[in-house]
């Protein structure tokens, strides 16, 4: 019987990488029969890096992204998004921070557009601050009724104790009222800096019109020296242990 070999049924796209002067990296994949384009901002810092007694600041600062720039108001911003389809999306991490827009082919220029601008500009309204603040505050108030959420805070603290991977991405009730808009500034401008940033896009692009909107847009983005930031060792605490949190006053 004669050899037979197996198609490649599958195979990842070789992204093209690219290095601006600014020190942004950026990677572009092409996958033809992708019917919208992604293009994701990833930058190399989360919840880790939060100064001592203000765990929740680098949360804070990720959702307050979308919400206005120097150049446009949070509606405008969310208009122009609307304006050309796109779903956007800011997430924080741990470890990494994520910004992103999905939109068609034909709108990414200026989807590149709009997500450098909320890189790089964003506003820090007092606000908008408030506004965010206020929302986690009520997320932190609403996980004291929801037993999942407190076994799982409580599993992390007991397994990685209360700093590192052990602390809430939300921080706590002080620590986010002891953060103020000088705060917010100035930890953004440390990790949402080019040096600090990847650039990925993926979908039926155009290779050299994305290389060249990359460079032409992002290269705007201030050139900036990347600066060290310390995060909160993580402490294992290893062998078997047995938590138990009695909450007789929850409601569910």
């Amino acid at each position: 019987m004669g050899s037979t070999t197996t198609p490649d049924l599958w195979s990842l796209p070789t992204p093209r990488e690219d290095r601006l002067t600014n020190g942004l990296k950026s990677l572009i994949l092409i996958k033809e029969d992708a019917p919208l384009i992604t293009t994701l901002l990833r930058f190399r810092t989360g919840s880790l890096f939060d100064p001592e007694g203000k765990v929740g600041l680098t949360e804070l600062c990720v959702r307050l992204l979308t919400r206005g720039t120097r150049r446009q108001s949070a509606d405008e911003l969310m208009r122009a998004v609307d304006q050309i389809g796109a779903v956007l999306a800011a997430e924080g991490g741990r470890e990494r921070i994520d910004l992103s827009l999905e939109m068609r082919s034909q709108d990414h220029r200026q989807g590149l557009t709009l997500l450098t601008e909320m890189a790089s500009s964003s506003s820090f309204l007092s606000e908008e601050i408030d506004s965010i603040r206020n929302q986690m505050l009520g997320e932190l108030r609403a996980g004291e009724e929801d037993p999942a959420y407190i076994a799982g805070r409580e599993f992390l603290h007991g397994f990685y104790g209360g700093k590192g991977y052990g602390q809430s991405l939300l921080g706590s009730p002080e620590s986010l009222k002891n953060i103020s808009r000088d705060d917010v500034v100035q930890h953004a401008g440390r990790i949402f800096h080019p040096a600090n940033a990847t650039l990925v896009t993926a979908g039926s692009v155009n290779v050299d019109d994305a290389r060249d909107w990359t460079r032409e847009i992002l290269s705007s983005w201030s050139e900036s020296e990347e600066i060290k930031l310390d995060h909160h060792p993580t402490i294992l605490n290893e062998g078997p242990r047995v938590l138990l949190v009695n909450r007789p006053d929850l409601t569910q």
